[in-house]
C-alpha cells in the first residue's frame, strides 16, 4: 500500500475515538473554521484521488481531473462531492454525462449544499437561467450560511431578468454576511522560520507572490512529494508570480507525498474558488479528512 495511505491514516488517528464500533463507521468529526463538522468517512485512496483531481481542476486540466475523480468514485461510489466535481468538469464537454453525475450526487445527498452550488455554477456556465435559478435557490436552502450560494442566486436572478429579486437577495446577503477578515499573515523573523513550504503558503496569503513562488520551488526541489509546496506553486502562478510562470503542471506527486496542512487546505480552497468555482472549493472542504 502506498505511503500516502499511511500518511493520511496518521492524520485520522485522533478521530478514531469518535468512530463507533470495531470498524470505521459512516461518519467522522472534523474541524472547519474552528467548528466541529460531522461528515462521511472517506477512504485514504479515494481521498488521494479526489485531492489530485482537485489539483488538476485548479490547474485547468479537465481531462486529468476527470480521470482522478473517476478513480475516486471507483474507490468510493457514494462520494457525492466527487460526483459533483465530475459533473462540473464535464459540464460543457459532455452535457448528458455531466447531468447524470449531478443527478447521482443529488440522489446520494440531496441536502449537500456544495452539490447544488456545483449544479448552479454549471447551469450558469451553460447560460441556462431558469435551471440556474432553481439550483441556486436549492443551494441557498440547503446551505443558507454559504455566501457563495447567495452569490449564485443573485447571478441567476439577474440573468433571468428578475432584477428586483436579485437586488433583494443581494441586500439580504450584505446584511447577513460580515466582511471577510484579512488573511494577511507575516513570518516573525525573530523566531526560527517555519519550513519553506509553510513560508511559501504564508507569502501567498500576504500577496508576496514572487517570494511565494521562489520558496515553493525550493521546497519542491528539496522534497518532491511536498503537497503544500505544490499548492503554493500553483497558487503563486495563478496570482501572477513571475518566478513560477514557466512551471509545468506536475500534478502527479510521488507516492510518498505529504498530507496537506490546514494552511495548505485553506490556500487550496482559495485556489479552487478562483480557478474552478466556489462549488469546487466547497466540495474540497467537505471532503478533506
Amino acid at each position: 500500500m502506498r505511503r500516502l495511505v499511511t500518511s493520511v491514516l496518521l492524520t485520522l488517528l485522533p478521530l478514531l475515538p469518535l468512530v463507533s464500533g470495531c470498524r470505521l463507521g459512516a461518519s467522522v468529526v472534523r474541524v472547519e473554521d474552528g467548528r466541529p463538522v460531522e461528515g462521511r468517512w472517506i477512504s485514504p485512496d479515494a481521498y488521494a484521488s479526489f485531492m489530485e483531481g482537485a489539483l488538476a481542476e485548479a490547474s485547468g486540466d479537465g481531462p486529468t481531473a476527470e480521470a482522478h475523480y473517476r478513480r475516486a468514485l471507483d474507490e468510493d461510489p457514494a462520494a457525492g462531492e466527487a460526483w459533483a466535481r465530475l459533473g462540473a468538469v464535464l459540464c460543457t464537454k459532455d452535457r448528458s454525462a455531466a447531468d447524470a453525475a449531478f443527478s447521482r450526487a443529488r440522489a446520494l445527498d440531496p441536502d449537500l449544499g456544495s452539490v447544488w452550488l456545483a449544479t448552479a455554477e454549471c447551469d450558469l456556465a451553460r447560460n441556462d437561467a431558469p435551471k440556474a435559478r432553481a439550483s441556486a435557490a436549492m443551494a441557498v436552502r440547503t446551505n443558507p450560511t454559504d455566501p457563495e450560494a447567495s452569490r449564485a442566486l443573485v447571478l441567476a436572478l439577474e440573468r433571468a431578468g428578475e432584477t428586483d429579486a436579485a437586488n433583494r437577495v443581494r441586500r439580504a446577503a450584505a446584511l447577513y454576511f460580515p466582511a471577510p477578515p484579512s488573511k494577511v499573515e507575516a513570518v516573525d523573523e525573530k523566531h526560527v522560520p517555519p519550513p519553506l513550504s509553510e513560508r511559501a503558503l504564508l507569502a501567498v496569503r500576504a500577496g508576496n507572490v514572487d517570494d511565494a513562488g521562489t520558496l515553493a520551488l525550493r521546497a519542491l526541489r528539496a522534497e518532491p512529494g511536498n503537497t503544500d509546496a505544490l499548492v503554493a506553486v500553483l497558487a503563486a502562478r495563478d496570482l501572477g508570480s513571475k518566478a513560477v510562470s514557466d512551471f509545468s503542471d506536475g500534478i502527479r506527486l510521488p507516492s510518498d507525498r505529504t498530507p496537506l496542512s490546514p494552511l495548505g487546505r485553506d490556500v487550496m480552497r482559495e485556489l479552487l474558488s478562483r480557478r474552478a468555482g466556489h462549488a469546487a472549493a466547497a466540495a474540497f472542504g467537505s471532503a478533506a479528512p
